[in-house]
């Protein structure tokens, strides 16, 4: 049986920190101390930390130490335009290759996100919406596509957390990214592959414009 290592451990561990925003951009990152608060050696958290470093979530400042990457205009822009390029390949190869079963699963995740928003969980509304865009490009044949898009999670979902907005600003644009997602299901079963991508890029481009907005007024 698989065992993960002190460092997958580590680097789950600093993950699911970051997704549930208990950390906040800028926020240094001791490794002593977390190999203390873990239980584990500072190797391990090193090892860790530098393989987040790749993902983008985390910089490194040679001196000072590790620290959540900050949310900026520019990145959004940039994860956006990646994401566009490789979700809109991935889409098109999903809509020739998707089962009913992958097709129903979508759904779900739909239903699912409007029930957490319902009951105001928020956290696991954020991860769950994300899974609709996992579940596409999991389930076509581009591991390229796969692999690339698993190492531009973390920033991903930074960039969605910190550019949701609060209070009733969150729950309009939660509600648009539902009904973007929507009409993106529905085009996919449709069976043709230029109307899904165009949802695809309007609902990014609209996220974008939305992520821009609600980061100039947090």
């Amino acid at each position: 049986m698989y065992k993960a290592s002190k460092a997958e451990e580590v680097y789950e561990y600093i993950k699911k920190q970051i997704l549930s925003g208990e950390w906040k951009e800028g926020e240094r990152l001791n490794d002593e101390l977390l190999a203390q608060e873990i239980g584990v050696s500072r190797i391990s958290v090193r090892e860790a930390l530098f393989r987040l470093v790749e993902t983008g979530v985390i910089r490194k400042e040679y001196w000072k130490g590790y620290f959540i990457r900050e949310i900026t205009d520019e990145m959004i822009l940039e994860i956006v335009e990646v994401r566009i390029a490789l979700e809109s390949c991935a889409i098109r190869n999903f809509v020739k290759e998707a089962s009913q079963e992958a097709l129903d699963k979508l759904q779900n995740i739909i239903d699912e996100s409007k029930t957490c928003l319902e009951k105001g969980l928020l956290v696991e509304y954020m991860l769950t919406d994300y899974s609709f865009h996992e579940t596409i490009y999991q389930n076509q044949h581009n591991n390229i596509i796969i692999s690339t898009m698993d190492n531009l999670q973390l920033i991903i979902h930074s960039i969605r957390t910190k550019s949701m907005g609060v209070g009733e600003i969150f729950y309009e644009t939660a509600k648009n990214s539902i009904a973007w997602h929507q009409k993106m299901l529905d085009a996919i079963r449709t069976g043709d592959p230029d109307n899904a991508e165009e949802m695809l890029v309007n609902h990014l481009h609209v996220h974008q414009k939305e992520a821009i907005s609600n980061l100039a007024s947090a």
